[in-house]
């Protein structure tokens, strides 16, 4: 299970439309994937995933509230 925290200007959470995590793995686009995220609270918003292939994953959380898109990038490393 992955959470993310979203929150604008003086910790305020947002209202957003949509949340997504992609999941790209750097050496193989074939694996790539994506899930849309569940808000659970004022600003937290979940995912749970299941990663085929250990190894280097880039996630991407894109958030959009009306024409903004906001985002949250870190790279993890799944181990087998």
């Amino acid at each position: 299970n992955y959470e993310v925290l979203i929150q604008g200007k003086n910790s305020v959470s947002l209202a957003l439309d949509s949340v997504m995590m992609f999941a790209y793995r750097p050496s193989d686009a074939e694996a790539d994937f994506s899930h849309s995220m569940t808000h659970k609270s004022p600003g937290t918003y979940s995912v749970e995933m299941a990663f085929s292939l250990p190894g280097i994953w880039d996630l991407i959380v894109v958030a959009k509230q009306g024409e903004q898109e906001f985002l949250i990038t870190k790279r993890v490393t799944i181990s087998p």
